[in-house]
């Protein structure tokens, strides 16, 4: 193959450098070879500007020739002239795709491998492996594309309008007969990733994302890039879809790159890109999930709430169950008193409130877990599951005790110090929230008087007995699947009784500690193992041997 590979979706959507780099067409013996194997195509039929071949049925190609030239038209009134003609060709036939991808000039990306396309001089030939049903959303996206290049002859000079309309008339469903689009819905591929991306804290800030070069947009997170592109088109599309179709006509005219493209944004919004940014977010909160698709997980969930029939409020404490309305009440009570004890021992909280649902019906706990894919792990006795979709923390509890004081002190103290130390690794994680886990409960005063848990520190002596306790240095480095692996307890219990150490031993440090991750100054393990080190003057091997002995001699 010839040309750059292309990066496509499965529903056919090429990526910006495919159209920008024309591939040779099928030449010589491949362009005959190519010619044949369009004879296992039987159903063929040809509008204006769209001809479809297909292997599926003449009525199926025939309903996407129709619809391919009311696309055609639909964007032909919102660009300049697209390109002379566009060529699909849709089909089953697994060995007929893998022949054409082999041939001359085709490109495909490996990772959808039933998508191909060449660009000719005059027009494009567009190979989907498709099932029986039109795929209308790969003619828009392409059509698009095709419009946009022929309307503007750099479009890598704005990668993130060029992928975010395209992305944009993609997610739609098809036009109707009069050729009107109806998109309500972003497509879940793309939704996905984003909110995927939103829940890791890793999207590319706005102005980031609109101010990319080609190259930086196609980089290895370009998965991501689309979907914020197709986030932010969406928005404005939805709420300033006449600004968007001025934008649209002008662009290769008086719009001729990306900083005149910005300009004309901010003045016609009358804002700059901070005041986009903040009205984007605005609209990400109430993004719809097309239904059906995985991110109609927060609607879901929404439903699955009618089967917690009590529900108790306390502050921002809201608990949810099925196990009667005092069981509501009273864990609402205690859930509010560990969130303003970590609110104030954090220095801040990770949202506004705070919902946990029990339940002691098993099928619909693991029916959550399936929805939130939420990791459980083998051999616990606690069963929780989580989701962050909304802004803030929905918890799902199978209890295994009631009252259930000890999980709420463990789960709830986790969202905060993954709030202020994203990085913090699990011994830090795991270890405070057994640490905070060992006060059994909170006190009606909202103290907490944690206090080494007795199998705990029972199989801390043993291992230390056998020998089998992992040094310290090894601990403080275990990433979250090492952690988890092995015999499971080991490394919880030491991370438990080392964190006891810290916060008994040395609570002014530690308390700098929790300032320094408020304020945002400490966020990964290194900083804390370089903060401890400085402030407690001790190398690592000396710190071991001070919590070691201080361990070995507490009275559980």
């Amino acid at each position: 193959m010839q040309g750059n590979r292309i990066r496509m979706t499965i529903l056919g959507i090429c990526t910006l450098g495919a159209l920008l780099t024309a591939t040779s067409p099928c030449a010589g013996q491949d362009r005959e070879k190519f010619r044949a194997l369009l004879q296992r195509l039987p159903h063929k039929s040809e509008e204006a500007h769209v001809l479809v071949r297909s292997d599926v049925s003449a009525e199926v190609a025939a309903d996407l020739a129709r619809h391919g030239e009311r696309a055609w038209q639909f964007f032909a009134k919102r660009f300049a002239l697209p390109p002379n003609r566009m060529e699909f060709f849709y089909v089953r036939s697994e060995s007929f795709y893998a022949e054409v991808a082999k041939l001359e000039g085709w490109t495909v990306y490996p990772g959808y491998p039933n998508v191909g396309f060449v660009w000719d001089k005059d027009h494009g030939k567009m190979v989907l492996q498709t099932p029986n049903e039109p795929n209308y959303g790969a003619q828009l996206g392409e059509l698009c594309r095709q419009a946009l290049f022929c309307s503007y002859q750099n479009p890598r000079d704005f990668p993130w309008l060029f992928e975010g309309l395209a992305l944009y008339y993609q997610s739609a469903d098809r036009l109707d007969a009069s050729g009107k689009l109806i998109l309500r819905h972003p497509h879940p591929d793309y939704h996905r990733e984003f909110r995927a991306a939103e829940r890791r804290g890793d999207l590319v800030s706005l102005p980031r994302l609109l101010t990319m070069s080609a190259k930086e947009f196609d980089a290895d997170t370009s998965l991501k890039q689309r979907a914020q592109s197709l986030i932010f088109v969406h928005h404005l599309m939805t709420d300033h879809g006449e600004i968007m179709q001025q934008l649209c006509q002008r662009l290769g005219k008086d719009l001729k790159n990306n900083e005149e493209v910005l300009s004309f944004l901010k003045d016609s919004l009358k804002t700059d890109l901070a005041g986009l940014e903040k009205r984007h977010l605005a609209h990400v909160k109430k993004l719809p999930a097309q239904e059906g698709s995985d991110l109609a997980k927060l609607d879901r969930l929404d439903v699955l709430k009618k089967r917690f029939p009590h529900a108790a409020k306390d502050g921002p404490a809201y608990v949810y169950s099925d196990l009667g309305k005092e069981f509501s009440q009273v864990h609402a009570k205690h859930l509010k008193l560990c969130w303003n004890y970590f609110a104030k021992l954090f220095g801040q909280t990770p949202g506004d409130k705070f919902e946990i649902y029990y339940t002691r019906n098993e099928d619909l706990f693991n029916e959550i877990v399936k929805l939130t894919g939420s990791r459980q792990l083998p051999g616990v006795v606690r069963k929780v599951a989580a989701s962050f979709e909304g802004g803030y923390c929905r918890m799902y509890i199978l209890p295994y005790q009631n009252p259930d004081y000890e999980t709420q002190l463990h789960e709830v103290s986790h969202i905060f110090v993954q709030k202020v130390c994203p990085g913090a690794l699990p011994w830090v994680v795991e270890g405070s929230g057994m640490y905070f886990e060992c006060a059994l409960k909170m006190d009606k005063n909202g103290v907490m008087r944690p206090r080494p848990l007795g199998y705990t520190h029972t199989s801390f002596v043993e291992l230390h007995r056998k020998e089998k306790l992992l040094p310290l240095k090894k601990l403080v480095e275990l990433d979250y699947t090492t952690f988890y692996q092995g015999e499971f307890g080991n490394a919880y219990n030491q991370s438990t009784l080392f964190f006891y150490y810290l916060m008994r031993a040395h609570p002014k440090v530690m308390t700098e500690l929790f300032a320094q991750w408020n304020q945002g100054r400490i966020q990964n393990n290194g900083a804390i193992l370089q903060y401890l080190t400085s402030a407690l003057k001790m190398d690592l091997p000396t710190l071991e041997k001070r919590y070691l002995e201080y361990s070995l001699k507490l009275t559980p």
